[in-house]
């Protein structure tokens, strides 16, 4: 299992996404096949489960919001990290807007 634990701060000069943003988070396995993506407000928690032992990249994203959260433009402010899974990962994720996200595993 890999939980992400997200938080969003301002960007430079308090920028923020005037109409908001989703975060949009791609699993991939080993050979870089797309094992699970799941979107969800860019505070607070995700797991990706039933995850077989090996090795896993995570790309998370910011989506702003088009006119509303139902309409998301292309993916921004985003980063990736290779994982080694076997049993449970947990990873942080700090989006910062206007700037690649961090990642931190605990």
């Amino acid at each position: 299992m890999i939980a992400v634990n997200m938080t969003q701060h301002r960007g430079a000069h308090g920028a923020v996404y005037t109409e908001g943003a989703m975060a949009e988070v791609i699993l991939r396995d080993a050979q870089g096949t797309k094992v699970d993506v799941q979107t969800k407000a860019p505070q607070g928690r995700l797991a990706f489960t039933n995850l077989k032992p090996g090795t896993y990249f995570v790309e998370p994203a910011l989506r702003p919001c088009d006119a509303n959260c139902g309409y998301l433009d292309a993916r921004v402010d985003s980063c990736s990290h290779k994982l080694e899974v076997d049993g449970r990962v947990d990873v942080k994720v700090d989006f910062i807007v206007g700037s690649r996200c961090r990642i931190h595993t605990y």
